[in-house]
């Protein structure tokens, strides 16, 4: 701890703190420092410590650790993310400027880290060039491009937020809170029918949480959006199509209007699982039929694929039902118990993408 405490004050020194601020690039990168292996089982058990909210306590090894590998990038890293658990973000600030300098694979971690910190600090302007230079040690780094949505969000750079949301779902398709993010986004913007697709892919992957059931709602939402004036016995649809003109889906968007109308239509459907098993399907079949050439290129590319196929091989109702078996809508278990072989054949069925 005394070596540890002996080279803050160096880095206070070295570095002011309006600097730590600043997104900088230095001058010079050094050798990264390899834990040994009685090191590296401290190290997994400070991450222990970590994952059971022992914050502290993991802070105290990370520090022991760094006292003898002032160098080692994978210690510091860990070590400016528990400052930042803990609330500590001076700190974790001067970690992250440490970490910058040190040669290693990991080094794009530091600047995903310092945006995060410098977006909660009230600098997003900063926090935007951090993820930005992150992006660009790694294209790979998905959180990155996620992170520099929320801070383009905040900046209400919101066609660029997009695009950030599209480049984390090409890296990793299986990021969730992307996918759930880019759909709240497109359905901000009235653009229905990417909306819905971002919501599916987000319930298909993370199947229970309180954030599945909002994402049932607004899929709900999207397919009752004509509503009956009690009064006049007429239904109404609101007809703004801003977000659907601008990417292509107009079409898609009349048929989706017209096909929540037929809701109001008596008898026309069994529950309200079942009209929303008939919408994905009149969409689908709509999609497989036409040339999507004028559609987002990411849609087209990432997010169609898949649905298209499902559409093709008769799993529409497989998947619209296992999708929603968490959801409060009564008749779902009983179609699932009702069509297990179905249910089977969807779920052993690879689709190819």
């Amino acid at each position: 701890m005394r070596i540890l405490f002996c080279l803050f004050p160096f880095l206070i020194i070295g570095c002011s703190t309006s600097s730590l601020y600043k997104v900088t690039e230095p001058s010079t990168l050094y050798h990264n420092e390899e834990l040994n292996e009685i090191e590296i089982e401290e190290y997994n058990r400070a991450i222990n410590e970590y994952d059971l909210g022992n914050y502290r306590k993991a802070k105290d090894i990370f520090s022991e650790l760094l006292e003898a590998n002032p160098n080692s990038s994978e210690v510091i890293y860990e070590l400016a993310m528990t400052e930042s658990t803990l609330g500590n973000s001076k700190t974790s600030l001067e970690l992250v400027k440490r970490g910058q300098t040190i040669d290693a694979p990991n080094r794009a971690s530091f600047y995903h880290i310092q945006g995060i910190e410098l977006d909660h600090a009230g600098y997003p302007n900063r926090a935007k060039k951090a993820f930005q230079k992150a992006i660009l040690l790694n294209n790979e780094f998905h959180l990155a491009h996620y992170s520099l949505a929320i801070t383009l969000l905040n900046l209400g750079e919101v066609d660029e937020a997009i695009v950030s949301l599209q480049n984390a779902i090409r890296v990793n398709f299986g990021h969730a809170s992307s996918h759930l993010l880019l759909g709240r986004i497109y359905h901000d913007q009235r653009n229905h029918i990417p909306a819905l697709f971002a919501y599916t892919y987000f319930i298909q992957i993370e199947q229970d949480s309180p954030r599945t059931l909002q994402t049932y709602d607004a899929i709900q939402a999207i397919f009752n959006q004509a509503k009956k004036n009690e009064d006049t016995g007429r239904i109404e649809v609101n007809l703004f199509l801003g977000g659907a003109m601008d990417s292509g889906f107009t079409m898609y968007e009349m048929l989706l209007m017209g096909f929540s109308a037929q809701k109001h239509t008596e008898g026309e459907f069994e529950s309200e699982i079942d009209f929303i098993a008939n919408g994905y399907s009149m969409i689908l079949e709509q999609l497989a039929d036409h040339d999507n050439n004028g559609l987002d290129s990411f849609f087209v590319e990432q997010y169609l694929p898949y649905m298209v196929q499902v559409y093709q091989n008769d799993f529409v109702k497989p998947m619209v039902y296992l999708s929603f078996q968490n959801s409060m809508l009564p008749e779902v278990t009983p179609w699932i118990d009702n069509n297990l072989v179905k249910c089977e054949e969807f779920l052993a069925w690879e689709p190819e993408l």
